[in-house]
C-alpha cells in the first residue's frame, strides 16, 4: 500500500543496439579500399617525383659532359695566331706524343677511337713516338663498344712576350722566353707551343723562374733537339705584341668503369678525362657518373669539295675534318623503370640497341637494357683551326 504523498517512480527500460556483422565487413571494405587508393596516389607521386628527378638529373650531367668536351673540340688544332692551313708548328721537342713529328699538329689534332676491350683501342690515337706516347689507361678501363675521343691543342690560356728571345735588344733563338706576366699554366716538365702569326715551335719547358712577379722560360737542350728555336721570336715590337706562348694540351675522353654498382649489381660507368703523361702516374680523372655510351662522328671534306661522315673506330686525316658530333647516353643511377628498356637510341647517327637484342653486334655501342631509365643527348660541334684548309 503506497504512502500518502509518495510519488510513484516508473521504470523506463532502453533498447540499445550495435553493428551487425554485415555492417562491420562493409565498413572495413570500404576503408581497405580508402587506404589502397591514398598508398597508390602516395606511390605514383613518389614513382613521379623520383622520375622527374632523374629527367632532371641526366639533363644537367649530359649538358655538362657535352660542353666540357665541346669546348675543347673547338680548341683542336689551335696553335696561336698561325694558321694551321700553312701548316703545323715545328716540333722541336725531343720527345711528343706525335707518330708524325713532320706534320706535327696537322695529323696528331683530333681523332677517335673504339674500345674493343679492357685493353686494347682501335685505331689508337697516332700519338706513339718517344716516352710521351699514348697507352691505354687501365685504372678505369673503357667500356667495350664505346668511342674515344682524343684532342691535341695550345691552352687557351696564352702569355705575351715582354722582350725579345734572351731578353736582350739582339735576340738569340736559343734564348730565355721573357713574359709580361706570370704564367700559372706552365711549369718545367710541360710541352708547350710559341707563336706569332708567322710560324711557330713546340718544345719542352726545361725551367721556369719568376722574377718581380715576371715568368722566365728556358728551352734547353737534351729535353729539346737542340734548345734553338726556328725563328727570333719577339725580334720587332709588332712581332712581340702578337707572339703566344702557352701550354700544350694531349686530351683524351672516354667512357670508364668506376669499379662502383648500382642495386642491382649492375656497372656504374663514368665519362673520364686523361691528360698526358699516360702512366700511373698521372690517372684518368672522373668528369661526370651515368655515361653510359659515347658515339663519336666526324664530318670529313675531301679535296673535291665533297662531304661524308664517318664514324670513330676508323682511321682518319684530321685536317680534312670540319665537324665533330658527340652523342652521350645518359643512364639513371638505380633501376627506376616498370620494365626493362628494349629501345633503341640514335648516338651520333649511330644506333644503340639493348646489349640483350638480336640487333645488337659484338664490339659495337649498345645499352645494358635494365631497368635504369635513359636519355639520349647529341650535338654538333665546327671545329674551326681545320676549317676549309683542304687535305
Amino acid at each position: 500500500m503506497k504512502r500518502t504523498g509518495e510519488r510513484s517512480r516508473a521504470i523506463v527500460w532502453c533498447s540499445q543496439k550495435g553493428f551487425s556483422l554485415v555492417e562491420l565487413l562493409i565498413a572495413m571494405v570500404l576503408g581497405l579500399i580508402v587506404t589502397l587508393g591514398m598508398i597508390s596516389v602516395f606511390s605514383g607521386n613518389q614513382k613521379s617525383s623520383q622520375l622527374n628527378q632523374a629527367i632532371a638529373n641526366l639533363q644537367e650531367d649530359a649538358r655538362f659532359a657535352l660542353d666540357v668536351m665541346s669546348r675543347d673540340v673547338r680548341m683542336a688544332g689551335f696553335q696561336g695566331c698561325a694558321p694551321i692551313s700553312g701548316g703545323s708548328v715545328v716540333v722541336g721537342a725531343a720527345s711528343v706524343p706525335m707518330s708524325d713529328t713532320s706534320a706535327g699538329l696537322r695529323s696528331t689534332a683530333l681523332w677517335g677511337s673504339r674500345v674493343v676491350s679492357e685493353s686494347s683501342w682501335l685505331p689508337m690515337p697516332p700519338w706513339g713516338t718517344g716516352t710521351d706516347r699514348f697507352t691505354v689507361p687501365s685504372s678505369n678501363p673503357g667500356i667495350p663498344g664505346s668511342h674515344t675521343l682524343a684532342l691535341q691543342f695550345g691552352d687557351e690560356n696564352t702569355y705575351r712576350m715582354e722582350f725579345p728571345l734572351g731578353g736582350t735588344s739582339t735576340p738569340s733563338p736559343s734564348g730565355d722566353i721573357f713574359l709580361d706576366t706570370r704564367a700559372q699554366s706552365l711549369d718545367t716538365g710541360d710541352l708547350a707551343i710559341i707563336s706569332d702569326c708567322i710560324g711557330g715551335d713546340l718544345f719542352r719547358v726545361t725551367d721556369v723562374s719568376e722574377i718581380s712577379g715576371k715568368t722566365v722560360i728556358k728551352h734547353a737542350a737534351g729535353e729539346n733537339n737542340s734548345g734553338t728555336f726556328s725563328t727570333l721570336y719577339g725580334k720587332s715590337d709588332r712581332l712581340r705584341a702578337q707572339t703566344m706562348v702557352m701550354r700544350f694540351n694531349t686530351r683524351v675522353y672516354f667512357v670508364g668503369d668506376t669499379g662502383e654498382v648500382d642495386e642491382n649489381g649492375q656497372t656504374v660507368s663514368a665519362l673520364y678525362q686523361q691528360d698526358a703523361p699516360f702512366d700511373s702516374s698521372n690517372p684518368p680523372f672522373e668528369i661526370v657518373q651515368g655515361v653510359e655510351q659515347l658515339v663519336v662522328s666526324f664530318e670529313i671534306q675531301d679535296a673535291n669539295g665533297l662531304r661524308s661522315t664517318v664514324s670513330a673506330g676508323n682511321p682518319i686525316n684530321p685536317a680534312s675534318v670540319t665537324a665533330v658530333r658527340i652523342g652521350v647516353l645518359m643512364a639513371s643511377e638505380d633501376p627506376i623503370a616498370d620494365e626493362n628498356d628494349t629501345k633503341v637510341y640514335e648516338l651520333a647517327g649511330v644506333e644503340i640497341p639493348p646489349a640483350t637484342s638480336s640487333a645488337a653486334v659484338v664490339g659495337q655501342p649498345s645499352h645494358g637494357g635494365d631497368k635504369r631509365f635513359r636519355l639520349a643527348f647529341n650535338t654538333t660541334i665546327k671545329v674551326r683551326n681545320f676549317r676549309d684548309t683542304g687535305n
